[in-house]
């Protein structure tokens, strides 16, 4: 009698407290678009010789546009956005970038643009004076 009572108060537990998901690690990619394009990455960047590691960052400032239609004779489904980090000789250093697709799972095209969209830009090092005479 102890043994299906058990048996219940463990389906219970399982459906009352599922288990918790692993959280998400600094360059692990969910997103099927943001994995195809990472993979592209990697592949385009590998012969880079300063280039040691390139990660893509899927959050919320991932931006995913469908685009659906050609660019010349070549069907593109989604264009990404968003920033990622690349690890150097110098360290790590971040970027923002532009990923083309054909389908979800097929990246066509990868460009790393500038600084990642979510930093500023910096204030100059010295300020700039005004020379006696100007307004």
């Amino acid at each position: 009698m102890t043994r299906p009572l058990f048996f219940i108060c463990c389906l219970t537990a399982t459906l009352v407290f599922p288990s918790p998901t692993p959280a998400q690690s600094a360059g692990s990619t969910a997103d099927p678009t943001v994995q195809s394009c990472q993979t592209y990455a990697r592949d385009l960047y590998r012969p880079v010789k300063e280039i040691r590691q390139i990660q893509l960052i899927d959050d919320a400032k991932t931006r995913r546009d469908r685009f659906e239609t050609k660019v010349g004779s070549q069907f593109i489904s989604t264009e990404v956005m968003g920033n990622g980090r690349l690890m150097t000789q110098k360290g790590w250093q971040n970027f923002s970038y532009l990923c083309l697709l054909e389908s979800d799972s097929k990246a066509l095209y990868f460009r790393i643009l500038s600084r990642p969209t979510y930093e500023k830009r910096a204030a100059p090092a010295t300020p700039t004076r005004k020379k006696h005479g100007d307004k």
